[in-house]
């Protein structure tokens, strides 16, 4: 399931869900949709849509901008953004529905490090204890598609079971899909030059190459795992990073993303270089993936040396002609998903419960 979906299925209301349903197809077709249409495709009844329609208007206005209308005039329905960018609010309205949902403020909550019972985050959220047990089969089934479970011992404290770059991953993916370029978590957004606070960490003049989406989703990657680091704790840390001795390939200096002289750990250098790997495409010029390409291949990552094979063995199946500098970024890129499947492996069921 994708988190997008799964966003949808756990963390908001079916109400909710089927209103984003009726806007994305508003938002997607310019012209005035037929009402049957929106009826047949989101699975409602007619009333309902008309009742939808209306709260969406509303909730657009109050919520994203008070210029944009949702219009009903004859069983047909269309939307005015009023020259606004569709995918801002899309995901302006997005993130002002899930701020509403039970179980997003949950989830939240659980993820938030100072919460570390139930007590706590009873206090968090203002749900009584009783409550958030009986919502925490929903959200563990969320949580578990990061691969994490959360469970609370007798006396009611918080137990998580998963690594810090699962648990960072989570809250980055959340966050991302949830909220895009529109909001960054914890900072004041007007406060807050994005270019500058992602510059001041990336190293080769990276910043510079980034698309106004990757800015801010690297932004976003720096701003959790630094703020928000050590998850778990210092001792987990170095065992999960001692998991893989191959990953300290990361600290050299030709595949380091980060500048030398921040005041960071080896481990959280490492985590933060995997991390903007898995969720950010691949920034580098032709001549310094292949510079990647080649320290791999000297130190025989086993990521590397694989991938370098699957490629080999589909250019001689298929008989293929590839350039070199697309071999490289191929090899790269698979690379990439090695370090996805090693890092964030799925969900294991058995941790799913809670005591």
């Amino acid at each position: 399931m994708q988190t997008k979906e799964a966003i949808k299925t756990y963390l908001l209301s079916q109400k909710v869900g089927n209103k984003l349903a009726v806007f994305h197809y508003l938002l997607n077709y310019p012209d005035y949709l037929n009402h049957s249409y929106l009826v047949k495709n989101c699975h409602i009844s007619e009333n309902t849509l008309i009742l939808y329609l209306k709260e969406l208007n509303q909730d657009l206005q109050q919520k994203v901008a008070p210029t944009i209308r949702v219009t009903s005039r004859h069983q047909f329905a269309a939307l005015d953004l009023a020259g606004m960018d569709s995918a801002e609010c899309y995901y302006k309205l997005l993130g002002a529905y899930c701020k509403e949902a039970t179980n997003y403020r949950i989830v939240t909550s659980l993820l938030n490090r100072k919460v570390n019972s139930i007590i706590a985050l009873s206090h968090e959220t203002n749900y009584s204890v009783p409550y958030l047990y009986s919502r925490m089969k929903e959200i563990d089934q969320f949580l578990a598609l990061f691969g994490l479970a959360i469970s609370f011992t007798k006396s009611g404290e918080r137990k998580i079971v998963g690594t810090e770059i699962q648990i960072q991953y989570c809250l980055i993916d959340v966050y991302w899909r949830i909220f895009a370029n529109t909001e960054l978590p914890f900072r004041e957004k007007d406060t807050l030059n994005t270019f500058q606070f992602v510059d001041h960490y990336l190293d080769f003049h990276l910043a510079d190459r980034l698309t106004s989406g990757q800015l801010g989703k690297v932004a976003l990657v720096l701003m959790l795992c630094t703020d928000n680091f050590p998850f778990t704790s210092f001792e987990a840390v170095k065992k999960d990073i001692a998991k893989y001795p191959s990953n300290r390939i990361f600290l050299q200096p030709k595949l380091d993303f980060l500048k030398p002289d921040l005041d960071l750990c080896d481990e959280q250098r490492i985590i933060l270089n995997i991390l903007l790997r898995l969720t950010t495409a691949k920034v580098g010029t032709d001549e310094e993936n292949y510079q990647h390409y080649i320290l791999f291949q000297e130190n025989h990552s086993p990521f590397f040396d694989t991938a370098k094979a699957l490629v080999a063995a589909l250019i001689k199946e298929f008989d293929l002609a590839i350039p070199e500098n697309k071999q490289v970024l191929a090899i790269l890129n698979i690379c990439r998903n090695r370090l996805f499947n090693t890092y964030l492996p799925p969900a294991d069921s058995t941790k799913s419960s809670f005591t």
